[in-house]
């Protein structure tokens, strides 16, 4: 497929999915805040997902753009990339296969075990697929960042995680 066109159908994807989410998702599945000084639950997913779609447009916009790289009909570094050995093809396949089947997984350890134990052998495990093999980065990262985001949920959010 063409680098423009693919351009165009992820930056439709993100605004659809975006819009989708911000305007029927989140307020089908939120309730209202408790108190009048609570942070309502839709808030950070709306946020997110407001983010989400600005850089959909920004997307859109410059994949619409016609001067942009795509029509001086030279290739970006970032066009070039998916012509590198190992990321078209077969290769691709797997590496999106494995990246869904591990959030899959992280989603069911969630709900079993609970937030800490996930986040670690979540994270431990990314890092890992993206290339990090210093034991001690992977051990440090995948324990002190669920530790500190469980913790810091409950004290600035009054959240408790699974």
């Amino acid at each position: 497929m063409e680098t423009r066109t693919t351009r165009l159908v992820i930056a439709l994807a993100v605004c659809l999915l975006a819009t989708a989410g911000v305007f029927w998702l989140i307020p089908a599945q939120t309730g209202d805040a408790r108190g009048p000084t609570d942070i309502a639950p839709a808030f950070f997913p709306t946020a997110s997902l407001g983010i989400c779609l600005v850089l959909g447009l920004g997307l859109l916009f410059r994949a619409l753009r016609p001067d942009g790289p795509a029509a001086e009909g030279t290739a970006s570094a970032e066009d070039a990339a998916g012509e590198e050995e190992g990321l078209t093809g077969r290769s691709l396949l797997l590496d999106l296969g494995l990246w869904i089947g591990f959030s899959v997984v992280t989603m069911l350890l969630l709900k079993y075990v609970g937030f800490i134990v996930t986040g670690i052998l979540a994270l431990a495990g990314w890092m890992w697929f993206c290339g990090q093999r210093s034991w001690m980065v992977i051990g440090l990262t995948a324990i002190g960042v669920p530790l500190v985001l469980y913790q810091l949920s409950w004290t600035a959010l009054t959240i408790r995680l699974p």
